[in-house]
């Protein structure tokens, strides 16, 4: 067996854009679109916020043994692991490198949560890089 990569995806919402609008404050969670997991050895999620105000983000990394029934909503067989849980909170318009621990599920989404103190005009732009095995 090899590895090819690493290589890197933008992580889109359900309508493909990859700038990820995240207006104001909600607790009703924005949810990307699923991206595989299948074969991954080594992976990184990459988050870059932007904003003419502040950012305030939840970012958590949600797994599931299938696609989302409706790309974009929410999903009960979606699910942030117990054992290796990624959750990160954006406040600075800052690059974050995360190192992903996925458990042996085959696809992943973000659920982004918008929390008091998120400016209207805040985007997020999100990368996933993985080394897979062949």
């Amino acid at each position: 067996m090899g590895n090819i990569g690493p290589g890197k995806e933008p992580i889109t919402l359900a309508d493909g854009s990859t700038e990820m609008a995240l207006p104001g404050v909600s607790e009703t969670p924005i949810y990307s679109k699923s991206f595989s997991l299948r074969n991954v050895r080594l992976s990184c999620l990459s988050l870059l916020d932007a904003s003419d105000g502040n950012t305030n983000i939840k970012v958590e990394v949600e797994q599931s043994y299938k696609r989302p029934t409706t790309e974009g909503e929410a999903d009960d067989t979606y699910a942030v692991p117990e054992t290796a849980p990624v959750t990160i909170t954006l406040t600075g318009k800052t690059q974050k490198h995360i190192t992903l621990s996925p458990l042996p599920l085959e696809f992943g989404r973000l659920k982004l949560t918008r929390l008091v103190g998120n400016d209207d005009s805040t985007e997020l732009t999100a990368f996933l890089s993985k080394v897979e095995e062949i």
